[in-house]
């Protein structure tokens, strides 16, 4: 710029190089002799996105094989990153809904079952079971990994024989009625050993807890 307002430059063409990054960072316009080769700009970093490069319309432009012959504007184009969910069973690593996402995207975590009377499903996003997750919102970023907290009763007629337990830290809570029966008793050794269990919460319509219910 200098040269220019010197004279030193002469006759020579100089032409003006725009950058539109998309994000909240200003770059520098450059002033170039038509014929030049623009200088990269530092790499631009955006949370969720990688820069997939410097674009003039629909074609991207190359720093080393292109020369400028014009005023031009080059714009970032920014392609969101794909993330992935890993859904914890147990032990065991299962298929649930979604298996991918990026930060543009905003839904439900789909329940391998529906939250009855029965059957009570919870995601956690740590294997600790401190903090359930329902959905992605959008602006979420990073590979996740989520963990199931669920628990099935057994029952026959007004008695609950049992349960099933995937998880820790389970907070069982026992109907007064499932099916349209009154639940009054709570069999022998139905819960015993189940060390996942953190309380329990009993309906007033109990009248009967066997021996070793919860030992």
């Amino acid at each position: 710029l200098d040269d220019l307002v010197n004279g030193r430059l002469g006759t020579a063409q100089i032409v003006t190089v725009k950058f539109d990054p998309g994000i909240e960072t200003k770059i520098d316009d450059q002033l170039l002799q038509k014929g030049d080769r623009i200088k990269e700009p530092e790499k631009l970093t955006r949370e969720g996105y990688t820069l997939d490069g410097w674009y003039v319309g629909e074609n991207k432009w190359s720093f080393f094989g292109y020369v400028v012959s014009e005023d031009i504007t080059l714009t970032a184009k920014w392609e969101p990153i794909v993330y992935t969910i890993t859904y914890h069973y147990g032990d065991n690593i299962i298929q649930n809904g979604k298996s991918t996402y990026t930060i543009l995207d905003e839904f439900d975590i789909e329940l391998l079952q529906e939250n009855t009377e029965t059957i009570h499903s919870e995601w956690y996003l740590d294997d600790k079971f401190e903090t359930k997750v329902e959905k992605i919102n959008e602006g979420t970023t990073g590979n996740l990994d989520l963990y199931l907290q669920q628990y099935v009763i057994y029952y026959s007629d007004a008695n609950i024989t049992g349960g099933s337990f995937i998880g820790s830290n389970i907070d069982l809570v026992i109907p007064s009625t499932l099916n349209g029966v009154s639940i009054t008793n709570i069999s022998s050794g139905a819960f015993q050993n189940c060390t996942q269990l953190r309380s329990v919460t009993l309906p007033n319509t109990i009248t009967e807890i066997g021996d070793r219910a919860f030992n």
